[in-house]
């Protein structure tokens, strides 16, 4: 039983006064305890509301109920009592799921879909599920669940999983374009790192069991950062559990009024959440007050408690054909009408399942408030603010109501053109389209483009983006930071190689626009140039030599380079390029050999030089060549200069057969004809100067 004292009683029994002494024996009290615990730094403003005037007592179960609020109600200092009621609950974007939300699309939609290219929701707004709990932990309710949370069954902060309460959470603020589940309705974008509205679990039921004061967890979350109280509850008329309301439980039904704690509960989160605890409104908060919504009830009766009390958003239900579930309940003060049938949404397992009742249409109405919200709220808006534009934006002719009657239903866009008609920003600031490129915007065809621009609303406004490019730019939004959009061009597919034009445009929700303009450019590409050719080589005995590439050639585009190289013949030297682009030339045996060098920018162009290398033994002043010899006869001086020698063959017996003079160096070789020579052993003079130097040689 709950009881309401006057001041002067409820101040006594703090104190420690025997007021219900002297009917404790005939009612069998047990416990009695605040229905509102003392509330810290809040206290003062329960104290003002009368809160502290609430007491449970519990009693001898034996003793009839009507027989205790008489005897409860003739004790000096109470005000009032009421029964307990028993509370039932209300029920029967790449996200995979999306395609099973059928109340986001079609003609029965609450149109909520264009309303996100204003919003997606704000965690400053906070909604408390009044429900069973949470899960806290499920992939698409985690990123925008709060940690303030708290099990009023078991009196602790350890939320346990529902499937209810997961389900009503799920509509409101399932996590938005995250590639799982579904999408909340005010969700977030998680692809775009914004987060939405933030979920609070107050917990009331958790299986069989039920919280010992529903009243509690409404002003637990006023107190405690809420500014939207989701209710899918309500009071049970099916006393048998049958099933059937008989015509008494009907009876009583239609006859039921809400409890003064309940009111009193209700009427608190209405009129201080938002607020400090002078009621004020909090700085940050982003509303004066709040509202409390609740689900009419599955009885398919004309009354419902507590959706039918005045101050709360009572929901009804309707279903995928347009007309008024027959499950809900019905009435002028049924304030407004939303999905109820066949609702997919998250469940306590951490999977997705659905359900139908006004507990599933309750929800989207808290949802859809919480979007609203987080447009239109901030300093000065009012709860009656937020709740005119939900109503004067809802569609009154979409829903057959078959003649009973009924809210409008839920037209989540209508509200935001309503609200932004008539709570629109009157001083408007523009988005701001900024980059830290200082360039002229010409880039080589080898280059692959990506310039960074940001895109940023000093008031917060949602923004969207537009681009007018010319050519094959392109502009690509950011990956980790949702407000830079990235210039991109790959360079080497352009073949138009005119000046284009580009332009930026940012235009947030309220018209206010920013546009960034430029012409940008691709350059034709050009192949390397051989800048400082490699001259000759003479490798003498363990001989090396290297050059680095980089100053042989060069690129008119600045571009990179990649290097290869060959010699021919093969054998005479190892040639090899290091990463830094540093040419080694090792000898390995005496000859010449010509070695040729390419340089290949990243287009593929292509330039080549060349250079001989002569491989020899530095001991001879003069080598000759082949030996035997069976045509022609080299012979080579050590000089890079060119040098007269004096070539003598003879025979064996001394007759000289040829003697003539040859201009030659050590990489152009004189060519001695001896094609025609016999075949035997020869004497070969040759003279450089005044040296001169005398071999045998052999004519095959």
């Amino acid at each position: 039983m709950i009881v309401k004292l006057t001041p002067e009683a409820a101040d006594a029994m703090e104190k420690g006064s025997a007021l219900l002494s002297s009917v404790s024996e005939s009612l069998g009290v047990k416990h009695a305890e605040r229905l509102f615990p003392d509330a810290g730094e809040y206290e003062p403003l329960h104290r003002k509301c009368g809160l502290h005037q609430y007491y449970i007592v519990d009693f001898d179960s034996a003793l009839p109920l009507a027989k205790a609020q008489e005897i409860l109600g003739s004790l000096d200092g109470v005000e009032a009592s009421e029964k307990r009621n028993i509370i039932c609950r209300s029920a029967s974007t790449n996200d995979p799921g999306y395609a099973y939300l059928w109340e986001y699309s079609g003609r029965y939609s609450i149109n909520v879909e264009d309303a996100w290219k204003y919003t997606t929701g704000d965690p400053s707004v906070v909604v408390c599920v009044v429900d069973g709990g949470i899960n806290l932990k499920h992939e698409d309710l985690a990123w925008n669940c709060g940690s303030v949370n708290w099990n009023f069954v078991r009196n602790s902060s350890n939320i346990i999983p529902e499937d209810h309460g997961c389900h009503v959470a799920g509509t409101i603020a399932g996590v938005r374009n995250n590639g799982k589940g579904l999408a909340g309705i005010a969700g977030g974008d998680y692809a775009a790192g914004k987060k939405g509205v933030t979920l609070m679990s107050a917990q009331v039921f958790q299986g069989n069991s039920t919280a010992s004061s529903f009243q509690n967890a409404i002003v637990w979350g006023a107190d405690n950062g809420a500014v939207i109280s989701q209710n899918s509850w309500g009071n049970d008329y099916d006393f048998n559990h049958d099933d059937v309301l008989s015509a008494y439980e009907k009876d009583y039904a239609l006859r039921d009024r809400i409890s003064s704690s309940m009111a009193a509960a209700i009427d608190y989160f209405i009129a201080y959440a938002g607020c400090d605890k002078d009621g004020n409104q909090k700085p940050g908060s982003p509303m004066k007050g709040g509202l409390v919504v609740f689900a009419a009830g599955n009885y398919g009766i004309a009354n419902g408690v507590p959706a039918s009390y005045a101050p709360v958003i009572a929901v009804g239900a309707s279903g995928m054909t347009g007309r008024l579930s027959s499950f809900s309940n019905y009435g002028s003060w049924v304030d407004i009408c939303a999905p109820g049938e066949s609702i997919y949404s998250c469940v306590a397992s951490g999977s997705y399942g659905r359900l139908k009742g006004t507990s599933m249409a309750c929800p989207h109405v808290s949802g859809a408030l919480a979007l609203l919200l987080s447009q239109f709220g901030g300093e000065g808006f009012t709860n009656e603010n937020l709740k005119e534009v939900l109503l004067e934006g809802a569609n009154a002719s979409l829903i057959n109501y078959n003649g009973k009657a009924m809210g409008p239903y839920l037209d989540v866009m209508g509200s935001m053109r309503y609200g932004l008609s008539k709570y629109g920003r009157e001083n408007n600031n523009p988005p701001v389209i900024e980059t830290s490129y200082t360039g002229d915007f010409k880039f080589r065809q080898w280059e692959s483009v990506s310039i960074p621009f940001t895109v940023s609303d000093p008031d917060g406004d949602n923004v969207e983006v537009t681009t007018d490019f010319e050519g094959r730019a392109k502009l690509v939004r950011g990956s980790k930071d949702p407000d830079v959009y990235n210039f991109e061009i790959l360079c080497e597919l352009v073949s138009d190689f005119t000046p284009k034009k580009a332009k930026i445009t940012a235009t947030d929700v309220y018209g206010g626009t920013a546009v960034y303009e430029f012409a940008y450019q691709v350059i034709e590409n050009h192949p390397p140039v051989v800048s400082e050719p490699i001259n000759d080589v003479v490798l003498s005995g363990d001989g090396k030599m290297s050059a680095y590439l980089d100053g042989v050639f060069s690129d008119p585009d600045d571009e990179p380079l990649e290097y290869s190289a060959k010699i021919s013949p093969d054998g005479v030297a190892d040639v090899s390029i290091s990463g830094d682009g540093k040419l080694v030339v090792a000898k390995k045996q005496n000859g010449l050999a010509v070695i040729t060098v390419t340089a290949k920018d990243r287009l593929g162009a292509k330039i080549s030089t060349d250079f001989k290398i002569v491989a020899r033994d530095e001991s001879y002043a003069v080598d000759y060549y082949p030996n035997p010899v069976r045509d022609f006869l080299n012979v080579r001086p050590g000089s890079t200069a060119v040098v007269d020698v004096m070539v003598k063959i003879a025979s064996t017996s001394g007759s000289v057969i040829l003697e003539k003079k040859v201009s030659c160096n050590v990489f152009d070789p004189a060519r001695i004809d001896m094609s025609a020579f016999a075949p035997g052993e020869y004497k070969l003079g040759l003279t450089v100067g005044a040296d001169k130097y005398d071999y045998v040689i052999v004519k095959r």
